[in-house]
């Protein structure tokens, strides 16, 4: 047999340095070292007023997109109606003109007349899919804006206990630089770390 000492840590299954995913000045800070939390605690709270105003202007631009695909849609039957207009008018004046009842003039014009409505439907499809494609690009800005708006309230991810506090109200936060040190309240485990050249023993 051979004794070996070694220096280790008592640490806890699972810790987390909790830091912002935003640049903003910190409002409150809720807890204090040596505080018992439980997941989903409010800890820390940053000024949300940049984000939430960002969040009410994607969200008005939601409501006008829907607003104007609402519209195209509207034109889009208008427009329909008007072909199908065109299209039982052009019939007609090619059938009388098949029998010499219409002059060259009058179907041309129904031609016309039909290859204009056509013209203005192919446009009525693309003011849909333009309005529906500004519909998506808000809905999804409208998403990353209430996601965002979400980072300025901090929960603890896990029950646990505070051990270090690193800021104060006033500070400002910044992506990757801790504001609180949490410790998980599950039962711990010592830490050795043993030398490579220990490992056959």
């Amino acid at each position: 047999a051979e004794r070996l000492e070694a220096g280790g840590v008592v640490a806890a299954q699972e810790s987390a340095s909790v830091s912002s995913r935003l640049v903003a000045t910190i409002v409150s800070v809720r807890v204090k070292a040596g505080d018992r939390v439980r997941a989903g605690t409010v800890l820390v709270t940053l000024d949300a007023r940049d984000v939430t105003e960002h969040a009410l202007q994607v969200r008005a631009s939601a409501v006008a997109a829907e607003k104007a695909l609402t519209q195209a849609r509207s034109e889009q039957r208008a427009v329909e109606a008007e072909h199908r207009l065109a299209t039982a008018w052009q019939k007609r004046i090619a059938a009388l003109h098949a029998r010499n009842s219409a002059t060259d003039q009058e179907r041309d014009e129904a031609e016309a007349r039909l290859s204009a409505a056509a013209a203005r439907l192919a446009g009525a499809q693309a003011g849909i899919e333009g309005a529906d494609a500004q519909l998506a690009s808000a809905r999804a800005a409208f998403g990353v804006a209430t996601a965002t708006e979400s980072f300025t309230t901090l929960r603890a991810p896990f029950d646990g206990l505070v051990t270090e506090r690193l800021t104060d109200p006033g500070n400002l936060a910044s992506p990757g630089i801790p504001l609180l040190r949490i410790e998980s309240d599950v039962a711990r485990q010592v830490v050795v770390p043993v030398d490579e050249a220990r490992a056959a023993y």
